[in-house]
C-alpha cells in the first residue's frame, strides 16, 4: 500500500479512536514482544530506526523501518522514508508492506492529542505552534477534535512555511491562524506545540506562563526542541519512560541538569488510560509531554489499515514468493 492508500484508509479521527486501544494493550504488557532500535548513518547524516512489535490483541505483528536525513538529497527525495511490513501471527506469512511516513505522522499527532486530553487546562483555547510541518498541522487539527480551539499562532523559521501554514490550516479548520516573527509569541499560548526537528531549544524556558501545557514530539537524541530548564518544576508525561530517557535529546538534557529529578515528575500514558480525571493538580502547573513513538501504536494502526484495504479493495496485489 502507498502512502495515498494509507491517507484514503486511515484518518486522523480513526487513529484517535485506536489510541485508547493502543495504550489499553501496552498497559497489560508494557508494549508485549515489542523492540526499538536506533542507530546514526555513516558521518551524521541522518538515522535509522528499525521498530517491530507483536501483541496478543491482535492476529498480526509488525516491524518497521524508518530513515530520516539531515537534508534532502535531491528535489525527488524526501528527508523521511518509511516502510512497514505486516506479518500473520499464525502463520508468519509476510501479508502486505505499508509505505508508513504517513501512518507515522498520524500516530504521532494522536498521541499527543490523547495526552492533551488529560494534561490541558479545561478553559484551554489557543494553541502555540513551533514549526509548520505536517506532524505540527496533524496535531493542530487533532487539537480541535479533543478540545476547543479559537485561535493559534505559528512559528517557523522559514517565513513562507509560516504564512502558508497559517493559510491552509485557518482555511481548513476554520480558525484565525497568526503566523508570527517573534518567536516569543506562541509560548503565551494556552497548549503549546513542538513539533521540530529543530537541534537546539525553538523557546526559552521563561517564556512559558504558568498553567501551560507544552506537546512535544521530537523523538532523536540529537533533536532538543525545549530547553533543559522548562522541565523544572513541570510535570511530565510521556508515552515511554525508557523512550523519554534514550530518544529524547532534550529530556536527557533535562536530566542531566537536574531539572527532571523526582520520579513523580514523570508519568507514562499508560497508566492513566481510561480515566475520565484530569492530572493536573493546580490551574497553574505547567505541563511537558514528550512522545517519542511506540511499536504497538505502529501495530494497531497497520491493522487497521489492512482491515480496511481489504474491505475496500484498496492496495496493488502481488505474491512474495512468486
Amino acid at each position: 500500500m502507498t502512502e495515498s492508500d494509507v491517507a484514503r484508509l486511515l484518518s486522523l479521527r480513526d487513529c484517535l479512536q485506536l489510541q485508547d486501544q493502543v495504550f489499553t494493550a501496552h498497559r497489560r504488557s508494557r508494549g508485549g514482544s515489542s523492540s526499538k532500535m536506533q542507530r546514526s548513518l555513516p558521518g551524521g547524516s541522518g538515522s535509522f530506526s528499525m521498530m517491530s512489535c507483536l501483541v496478543p490483541e491482535l492476529t498480526t505483528f509488525t516491524c518497521k523501518v524508518i530513515s530520516v536525513l539531515r537534508a534532502v538529497p535531491s528535489k525527488a527525495g524526501r528527508r523521511t522514508n518509511s516502510s512497514l511490513m505486516l506479518f500473520d501471527q499464525a502463520s508468519g506469512r509476510r501479508i502486505a508492506v505499508i509505505a508508513s511516513v504517513h501512518l507515522t505522522a498520524l500516530r504521532t499527532a494522536a498521541s499527543a492529542c490523547l495526552a492533551a486530553r488529560y494534561i490541558a487546562r479545561r478553559d484551554s483555547r489557543s494553541v502555540g505552534i513551533y514549526g509548520s510541518g505536517t506532524i505540527a498541522a496533524l496535531i493542530l487539527e487533532g487539537l480541535t477534535l479533543v478540545t476547543q480551539v479559537d485561535e493559534a499562532r505559528v512559528y517557523s523559521s522559514t517565513r513562507t512555511n509560516r504564512e502558508d501554514f497559517a493559510v491552509r490550516l485557518g482555511e481548513r479548520l476554520g480558525i484565525p491562524i497568526d503566523a508570527v516573527s517573534d518567536p516569543a509569541l506562541p509560548s503565551r499560548s494556552d497548549v503549546v506545540v513542538a513539533a521540530t526537528t529543530s537541534l537546539s531549544p525553538v523557546l526559552r524556558a521563561d517564556w512559558v506562563q504558568p498553567g501551560t501545557t507544552l506537546l512535544s514530539v521530537s523523538s532523536r537524541a540529537d533533536l532538543a526542541e525545549l530547553p533543559g530548564a522548562v522541565f523544572e518544576g513541570s510535570r511530565v508525561l510521556t508515552d515511554s519512560h525508557e523512550g523519554a530517557l534514550n530518544e529524547s535529546g532534550d529530556v536527557r538534557e533535562a536530566v542531566r541538569e537536574g531539572f527532571i529529578a523526582r520520579a513523580d515528575q514523570v508519568i507514562e500514558l499508560a497508566d492513566v488510560i481510561g480515566s475520565t480525571e484530569s492530572l493536573r493538580r493546580t490551574t497553574e502547573e505547567v505541563w511537558v509531554y514528550k512522545g517519542t513513538g511506540l511499536a504497538i501504536q505502529d501495530a494497531f494502526a497497520a491493522d487497521f489499515v489492512y482491515r480496511r484495504a481489504l474491505a475496500e479493495g484498496v492496495g496493488a496485489w502481488f505474491d512474495f514468493d512468486a
